[in-house]
């Protein structure tokens, strides 16, 4: 069995949990799981006694995960937002530089014309 590398403490990463947060998991930045914990307590627990069956484990494993999937997407929503908005603001600073150059040159050809003219 090979284990993956622990993702670096900056790494976007999504947190999922699940049956009270007996189970936790998290994604990393590729949508790969990277950490499952599952609380001894969850052993003890279940819907139909005092066990939680495999069935039952699954389906709060899958809970989690898709928590954990669902968290990470949000982030990225968030990262990609806040890049286009500086991207905008940049564009908007450029495009109101460019229109100021262009008025001058504007400015210049009509003062040259008159030059000429006279």
């Amino acid at each position: 069995m090979t284990s993956s590398p622990q993702p670096a403490s900056d790494e976007l990463a999504g947190h999922g949990e699940a049956a009270n947060g007996l189970v936790s998991v998290t994604v990393g930045s590729d949508g790969r799981l990277r950490t499952l914990h599952l609380d001894p307590q969850v052993m003890r627990m279940g819907q139909r006694g005092p066990v939680m069956d495999s069935h039952t484990l699954a389906a709060e494993i899958t809970t989690a995960v898709n928590a954990a999937i669902d968290d990470l997407q949000s982030k990225v929503r968030e990262g990609t937002g806040d890049i286009a908005g500086r991207l905008e603001a940049d564009l908007d600073q450029v495009t109101g530089n460019f229109e100021r150059a262009l008025e001058q040159i504007d400015t210049d050809i009509a003062r040259a014309h008159r030059r000429l003219q006279s």
